[in-house]
């Protein structure tokens, strides 16, 4: 039966990140990537601080990069500041396409969608058609788990947010990191704004509180208003992105032994203070 040196099992960031990785430091390691939907990394944008990302790992994560901006500006009531710090994004579409072209450029590296995983062991992943995906070293990156839902002690980090062309130039010269100047209702809440092209941006309405529940269609409402108190007009709206993520401030981590490595989330790699998974931990 045929041995792969790694299988991930997800789709997701963390799982494309490592397959990159493994390409470049180790090019001739054979790789299976299983993921449940046809494409890699969802509906996502993924933006990290320049800084954050160390020298060693510019030369495969450099390529991702789809927008870069020299820095970004938080909004306070009564106060605001521009700080002068790099800052980039990834969209998901540009991760798919380059661990897709990295992985077909590997001899014996296989990448799988639409393939639904019903089991995942120390050495293989089960497959729901009843196939077997070995490997010497197997890496579950799916995400959390439905257990932990019960870990939870802080809410949710909740949003929405519109990818729009607008009918005239916005005028951000930098993205908007944090913009709490707006009401604060629904526990703390900001708008996060992204300035893809001078008319092209993506507005999300970001909200932390005590519940999960996400009345999608009221912060599609509030980002177009949002919009239009800064005088942009919005002439399309390109794609909605929206999540829910735990706000955990402990997580059980699977034992060790004969379980395999974790990633991601699944891991225990967040950060308990946004929610966010850390999946931009290079060092």
């Amino acid at each position: 039966m045929h041995m792969f040196d790694y299988v991930l099992a997800g789709g997701g960031l963390q799982s494309g990140l490592i397959a990159l990785a493994v390409r470049a430091r180790q090019p001739e390691a054979t790789i299976a990537l299983i993921e449940r939907d046809d494409a890699l990394g969802g509906n996502h944008t993924w933006c990290f601080h320049h800084e954050d990302a160390p020298e060693h790992v510019r030369d495969w994560l450099d390529p991702l990069v789809e927008w870069s901006w020299p820095g970004y500006s938080v909004h306070f009531q009564g106060f605001e500041s521009i700080l002068d710090e790099p800052y980039a994004g990834v969209s998901s579409a540009r991760l798919n396409d380059a661990v897709t072209e990295a992985l077909a450029g590997g001899d014996g590296c296989v990448l799988r969608l639409g393939a639904e995983i019903s089991e995942v062991h120390a050495d293989r992943v089960v497959l729901a058609d009843g196939d077997d995906v070995r490997g010497r070293a197997v890496i579950d990156a799916r995400g959390a788990r439905r257990s932990d839902a019960s870990a939870m002690r802080a809410g949710y980090q909740k949003f929405v947010g519109l990818e729009v062309e607008l009918s005239e130039a916005h005028g951000l010269a930098r993205p908007i990191l944090m913009d709490a100047t707006v009401d604060q209702e629904d526990g703390y809440r900001f708008f996060y704004v992204l300035p893809f092209s001078d008319t092209r941006v993506l507005i999300e309405d970001t909200r932390f509180h005590d519940s999960p529940r996400l009345d999608a269609e009221r912060l599609r409402g509030e980002v177009e208003r949002y919009a239009g108190e800064r005088g942009w007009v919005i002439d399309v709206v390109i794609r909605e992105e929206r999540g829910v993520l735990p706000m955990p401030w402990h997580h059980d981590i699977e034992p060790a032994g004969k379980a395999p490595l974790l990633a991601g989330y699944r891991g225990g790699w967040f950060h308990p203070g946004t929610g966010y998974s850390e999946n931009w931990s290079f060092r």
